[in-house]
């Protein structure tokens, strides 16, 4: 690996312990080798400290940041983006996953198109264990190519990027 990582994956937490470690594993799993994750924990009370520690001893490509009082999510997330230091950003909610090649292809595409500045997804709901065999949803106006001013005339009426599909 680089000295500098292709994609710094920010997870922000709060009491997100139950469903840190499907998250977390979803990050361990990716085909693309070449990443760091930071957590940041948003003055968590449950057992999110412990499994971001547990994260960190086993794979050093995980750091993790706590914060003695919360700050909110959008502070953490910004936390994360000064500490991140990969050529891409990704953020992931903790109590999402993401599939196994979603890195390496994104990163492949935006590798391969200098002038975009992100590259999105479809998504797929999920309540116990993610199947990321299944398709992803969207909405018929959701699929957008970037030609033209199709992606500023949607998203003048409305957010179409969810969060967690998209690499910028």
């Amino acid at each position: 690996m680089s000295s500098a990582p292709t994609v710094s994956v920010i997870i922000a937490a709060r009491d997100y312990g139950e469903h840190l470690p499907t998250a977390l594993a979803s990050v361990s799993a990716q085909t693309l080798q070449d990443w760091e994750c930071i957590i940041v924990d948003d003055a968590s009370s449950d057992g999110t400290p412990r499994i971001a520690a547990e994260a960190v001893a086993k794979d050093k490509r995980f750091r993790s940041i706590r914060f003695d009082a919360n700050v909110g999510v959008s502070a953490a997330r910004n936390r994360g983006i000064a500490e991140a230091q990969g050529r891409y950003v990704q953020f992931l909610d903790a109590d999402d996953a993401i599939a196994p090649e979603k890195l390496a292809r994104q990163a492949a595409f935006l590798d391969a198109h200098p002038v975009a500045a992100l590259v999105c997804s479809d998504f797929a709901h999920f309540t116990s264990a993610p199947d990321f065999g299944q398709p992803g949803e969207h909405h018929g106006d959701e699929k957008l190519d970037g030609a033209g001013g199709a992606v500023v005339n949607r998203l003048l009426k409305g957010n179409v990027i969810r969060l967690n599909t998209a690499l910028v």
